[in-house]
């Protein structure tokens, strides 16, 4: 038994007598006395085993090649040369039982030393090593060679540095100059913004103390046409479409979606980019349109198609009446009038209808609108005049006539956020009017 650098007889050991190893047994694997070692060699099992001094034990201690079985525990005595694999006594029947080239290992070992296999393992050995050492002075000199390479990227790192920063600070000081300009310029521009919304709020103020009063002191139809706006609207912008529009829904604040009649297709498009998001071809002609929770209601044919914005069909809406030529939805309701019958309906988004009223001053009935009241407002083409209906559908009033400059006003439309209604006429004079 080896116990760091002693080691002690294993014979002896096993008297419970602990004495000093001079040599070792490489067949027995323990080490020998002096004593024991004479008694190993009159031994007939043991007179041929290889004994070797403790020295040179030394050099193969860490050699490790087991001699027992890793299957059975048993002595490895046999050698299968059809499969060329050494057997213990157990692994003959039970694995090599049909093999006739088992033989024991002591009959093989003749001239082990020199046999081809330990040449061969020497000859790889050899030649991994010297692949081995070739890699380490492969690397040496990578290691230097890396270190070189380095030097140089590192010199050109900061060579780079230096030239950048000489540019930057011209970049940097022209930059500044230009902000410096620009900055000049806008503050000459904001002063004489700021200067013309300090006007504009004194006006403010004495529209608001003039509303206010108006609010308080005036009669109702007063209080409507005195919030008319007589501004001069600026245009912005034309956004271009694919041919002459019937209607105009809005999305939202970037989108809105149009319709074309008889063309029989509807566009989604983006009012900023006016890039068509998408086309929704159909199958019959499309007039009104109108927008209510991410769904459109198309007046399609003689009825309301309900379909989400990549032209799904959802549902559709059967309509008694057949003569209608706008539609508005708000708060899962919809809104229409026949302008044959003079009928202004709301109806459920399932079809089932609230109410309907019928109104002789409305002739031929054409925008409908509601506003945030759930008040609708109906222009009449043939009669020129406005008439809001109450929420309910139960009582009625004429707001507008040609007097006030209806003339063949043709759509209207109520914007929920300002609170404005917005009421076009044929020739194309736009009238706008503050609810309040």
């Amino acid at each position: 038994m080896a116990s760091g650098n002693h080691i002690s007889c294993g014979p002896c050991m096993f008297d419970d007598v602990t004495k000093d190893a001079g040599r070792w047994c490489t067949s027995c694997e323990e080490g020998l006395c002096e004593e024991c070692e004479k008694a190993h060699r009159r031994s007939k099992s043991s007179k041929n085993h290889q004994v070797i001094s403790i020295e040179d034990y030394r050099k193969i201690e860490n050699v490790s090649i087991s001699q027992i079985c890793e299957h059975h525990g048993e002595n490895l005595e046999w050698f299968c040369k059809s499969h060329d694999e050494v057997l213990c006594v157990a692994c003959v029947p039970s694995k090599h039982k049909t093999c006739t080239d088992v033989i024991p290992i002591s009959a093989n070992l003749a001239n082990t030393r020199q046999s081809s296999a330990l040449f061969d393992l020497e000859e790889t050995i050899e030649g991994t090593l010297r692949n081995v050492k070739q890699c380490i002075k492969n690397r040496e000199s990578a290691t230097k060679e890396i270190e070189k390479q380095e030097l140089a990227v590192k010199t050109m790192v900061l060579e780079t540095r230096t030239n950048i920063n000489g540019k930057l600070d011209k970049l940097q000081e022209k930059l500044l100059q230009e902000l410096r300009s620009a900055s000049l310029t806008c503050k000459s521009e904001y002063m004489k913004i700021f200067q013309k919304l300090k006007s504009t709020e004194e006006r403010l103020i004495k529209l608001k103390k003039q509303t206010i009063q108006m609010k308080q002191f005036s009669s109702e139809i007063q209080v409507f046409l005195g919030t008319q706006c007589t501004e001069t609207g600026e245009h912005i912008r034309d956004i271009p479409v694919s041919g002459p529009p019937y209607d105009i829904s809005v999305l939202d604040l970037n989108r809105i979606c149009v319709s074309y009649g008889d063309t029989m297709f509807l566009e989604i498009m983006n009012c900023i980019t006016y890039h068509v998001e998408k086309k929704i071809s159909l199958q019959k002609s499309c007039l009104g349109v109108s927008q209510e929770n991410g769904r459109l209601y198309v007046l399609y044919g003689d009825d309301i198609e309900v379909m989400d914005l990549s032209g799904q069909h959802l549902d559709t809406v059967i309509l008694a009446s057949k003569n209608i030529l706008c539609i508005k939805t708000r708060s899962g309701k919809i809104y229409y009038a026949d302008y044959k019958t003079q009928k202004v309906h709301c109806r459920l988004f399932n079809g089932e209808e609230l109410w309907q009223l019928k109104r002789d001053s409305i002739n031929f009935c054409f925008g409908v609108t509601v506003d945030n009241y759930h008040n609708v407002y109906v222009v009449g083409y043939v009669s020129n005049n406005l008439t809001i209906i109450q929420h309910d559908g139960k009582d009625s009033k004429t707001l507008l006539t040609k007097s006030n400059g209806m003339n063949c006003p043709q759509c209207v439309h109520f914007d929920k956020d300002t609170r404005t209604l917005v009421i076009g006429n044929k020739e194309g004079l736009i009238l706008l009017y503050k609810v309040v």
